[in-house]
């Protein structure tokens, strides 16, 4: 990346002293003038998710949910509090996430955006049944909206598991879970369907799975960076506002 270089590094070495301590005086005077711009808003989020939502895999372990978090949150200027409770190998219908959601909800704050971030695999390889996975999906997002919080739905990346294991099966419990979130009808439920993005994005740059994968069922750093870069990109859609702004964010889920 090119870096621009001060306009006074031809200049004398006094030259260049002599300007550099008028700026550092000019930018004190700002500051006691209060010209340092209106503070940052925050938002506490709360993730929930699978290993992919955890950053199994990714060298930095952030996944690309918080990447698409923090991508997002530079660029709207927001300071973004992440919690991130995904559990590696946990299932929608994972006991723990139904017993404590509600208390986690509560300790991430008022005004909150609770990330639903399943990658949907663990309760394929393990044979849910998709009633039982849709219904505790939805009981998740009852628990979110009863607090008054927002919701964010983000479908999983794609995998090599997506296109052969599960090439039927994976995409259509994506949309029943899209679904089963859109019946809600809820202005503070929001869609950012990284799975399709990302599908469609391979396809179109002649891209194989196996570029942004490692093994069968886990995205690589590759993959994380690009699932969280698709993932952003959506959010400065649906986010016009962000939520930690005293408005809350339009609705844009459909």
């Amino acid at each position: 990346m090119a870096v621009a270089r001060s306009r006074v590094s031809g200049a004398t070495p006094q030259r260049r002293i002599s300007s550099i301590a008028g700026l550092l005086l000019l930018a004190l005077a700002l500051v006691g003038m209060g010209h340092t711009g209106p503070p940052r808003p925050r938002v506490s989020i709360l993730v929930i998710g699978g290993s992919a939502a955890d950053g199994w895999l990714d060298r930095t372990h952030e996944g690309y949910v918080v990447r698409g978090l923090r991508d997002y949150a530079r660029a709207e200027g927001v300071q973004a509090q992440i919690q991130n409770r995904a559990i590696p190998g946990a299932r929608v219908v994972n006991p723990l996430v139904q017993r404590s959601l509600g208390q986690w909800v509560r300790q991430a704050g008022p005004h909150a955006v609770v990330v639903l971030a399943w990658g949907m695999l663990n309760d394929l390889k393990r044979h849910t049944p998709t009633r039982a996975v849709l219904a505790a999906l939805a009981r998740q997002i009852a628990v979110v909206l009863a607090h008054h919080d927002t919701v964010l739905i983000v479908t999983p990346p794609a995998t090599r598991a997506t296109y052969q294991r599960f090439p039927r099966l994976e995409p259509r419990l994506v949309h029943l879970e899209l679904a089963v979130a859109k019946r809600f009808g809820s202005a503070h439920l929001f869609i950012d369907n990284v799975f399709q993005a990302e599908r469609a994005y391979l396809a179109s740059h002649g891209l194989g799975i196996a570029a942004v994968t490692r093994g069968p069922f886990h995205p690589n750093t590759a993959g994380a960076e690009l699932g969280g870069h698709l993932m952003a990109r959506r959010l400065e859609h649906l986010w016009k506002v962000p939520p930690a702004a005293p408005s809350r964010p339009r609705a844009g889920h459909r």
